[in-house]
């Protein structure tokens, strides 16, 4: 109470060790140790049914997504074109995958020294996506990850007086699932149309109801490996 702007954050045994009565005393608390951007999006999976999204910090080392440093890991494989943006399409998942909760950035060699990075992901977390993680409700949309399969998880705050709605975080870790994943939303009004605008696949881009958002649902594509987001207007 002294000391102006503190924050108090909980390595809760590394992430391992979370409860609510930590939450009632820690600004945030640390998800997971192993800084490793696939790890942190299964135990944010886990951890944000009982804990607040914006509570669960996402501590995550930059070299393990840069598939231009040794440490990189999990490796990842693809059969796409030498044309293909592989490190910028690895780059995005890991930074995407620090915007679940909340984000650190950093590097633990100082192999991935990525301000551009940087600068791009904190503006687009502290206007975009964070007044959604605040004050939304998230959805499990689709199956705990597993490093092979689709996995997302959906925010949705229909009564914000913003224009963005909701967001899709999609991630697909591998070529094993195919290029096709069928999502069905939820948190929305049934009655309301909705823009679903893709950041990196603006040619699936569409509008719809509600009603069939979350009942009928839509197919989205990502070819090879790599991440989305979806943002809901």
């Amino acid at each position: 109470a002294n000391v102006p702007d503190f924050r108090y954050e909980s390595c809760s045994s590394g992430g391992s060790m979370k409860d609510l009565f930590t939450a009632t005393l820690a600004v945030s608390i640390n998800n997971d140790d192993s800084a490793n951007y696939y790890s942190l999006r299964t135990t944010f999976y886990d951890s944000s049914y009982v804990i607040h999204p914006t509570q669960l910090q996402e501590p995550c080392n930059c070299d393990f997504f840069n598939p231009d440093v040794s440490t990189f890991y999990p490796v990842v494989t693809t059969t796409a074109p030498a044309d293909f943006d592989f490190k910028g399409t690895m780059l995005n998942m890991g930074f995407r995958s620090m915007m679940l909760g909340s984000p650190m950035f950093g590097s633990w060699t100082g192999q991935t020294v990525l301000e551009d990075y940087y600068r791009q992901y904190a503006t687009l977390y502290a206007e975009k996506i964070r007044p959604l993680t605040r004050d939304g409700d998230l959805y499990h949309i689709l199956p705990r990850p597993d490093g092979v399969n689709f996995d997302g998880v959906m925010y949705a705050d229909p009564d914000t007086k913003n224009e963005i709605k909701g967001l899709v975080l999609l991630f697909k870790p591998s070529e094993e699932p195919g290029n096709v994943v069928h999502l069905t939303l939820d948190g929305l009004y049934a009655d309301t149309t909705y823009q679903l605008t893709f950041e990196d696949r603006p040619v699936q881009n569409f509008t719809a109801k509600g009603a069939d958002l979350m009942q009928n649902g839509f197919d989205v594509t990502i070819e090879y490996v790599g991440s989305e987001l979806i943002w809901i207007t």
